[in-house]
């Protein structure tokens, strides 16, 4: 749509959660500004950089890590192409709970970063009944690990639930998907 113009002079594009880790540490360091990128498909321009930030782009963390026909659970980076998890579970005869037409392009990280609503949202829910658990980075490099494998935990805070809706504050890596 062209209503928002960035530059940078950096973008850097992490493989792991530890590279992330990294980098953030020491953009936090150094007082360094990022700006997470992913499918650039958001309307809002949350993901340009207006002030020559450090751009990460969440494009090389693109893998399907498993997926539990019988949990239903199902792992992946959160550089994933929406399109690409969808039709992964379809030939399984499963059902990605989000429908976006963005979908061609759209990372499911970001849409977790975003609470995306979507065609199924009436239908399945949102986001913050779908995703079971985050792996997340904070900007201080911190990584918050809450990928178990438990539908109910009653040992404390919910955290992925802050995650849920942050808008690309913070960096989402691995994320499982309850259906």
């Amino acid at each position: 749509m062209r209503k928002y113009r960035g530059q940078s002079s950096v973008c850097l594009k992490p493989k792991s959660t530890e590279q992330i880790s990294k980098i953030l540490k020491y953009c936090n360091e150094n007082s360094l500004a990022v700006v997470p990128q992913g499918g650039n498909t958001g309307l809002v321009g949350g993901s340009i950089p207006v002030f020559d930030e450090i751009v990460i782009s969440l494009t090389n963390l693109n893998k399907i890590r498993s997926f539990d026909e019988i949990s239903g659970i199902f792992k992946v980076d959160a550089g994933v192409i929406l399109e690409n998890a969808d039709n992964f579970l379809s030939e399984k005869g499963y059902i990605f709970p989000l429908d976006l037409g963005a979908k061609g392009s759209c990372h499911v990280g970001g849409n977790v970063a975003t609470n995306a609503g979507g065609l199924r949202l009436i239908r399945y829910g949102s986001l913050h009944g779908s995703v079971l658990g985050l792996e997340v980075v904070l900007p201080d490099g911190t990584i918050v690990d809450s990928m178990h494998s438990l539908r109910k935990d009653n040992t404390g805070f919910d955290l992925k639930q802050l995650f849920i809706g942050s808008e690309g504050t913070i960096e989402l890596k691995l994320i499982y998907v309850k259906f």
